[in-house]
């Protein structure tokens, strides 16, 4: 068996290390009976930015977790009360037009 090389040695040190966090060590987790199909696009999309399968699957665990679940979304929106504007959407648009004309200095007809 052959001694890993200093570019292996180096990645692997910079792996370690983004692993290492202040408060201490990162959890891993595992995906098991990843389809083959799967794994190679994981793979080849990797490759594709310049990454490792580790880094890339991190990235896309991290944007998923930006994004609030539906359910979240749903329930901070039922708890806002319905607005209730008192005018109508026609006159709105009515008066943010003729807004936009006097600001261009044209008048409507």
């Amino acid at each position: 068996m052959s001694s890993p090389t200093a570019s292996a040695l180096r990645e692997r040190d910079a792996h370690v290390q983004h692993m290492c966090h202040s408060q201490g060590m990162a959890k891993m987790i595992q995906v098991r009976n990843v389809s083959e199909r799967l794994h190679r696009e994981l793979m080849r999309r990797a490759k594709t930015r310049g990454q490792t399968l580790t880094a890339y699957i991190e990235e896309l665990l991290e944007r998923e977790m930006a994004r609030p679940p539906v359910e979240e979304v749903i329930a901070r929106i039922r708890s806002h009360r319905p607005a209730r504007p008192g005018v109508s959407g026609a006159q709105l648009v009515r008066e943010a037009r003729d807004e936009r004309e006097r600001h261009l200095g044209r008048r409507r007809p």
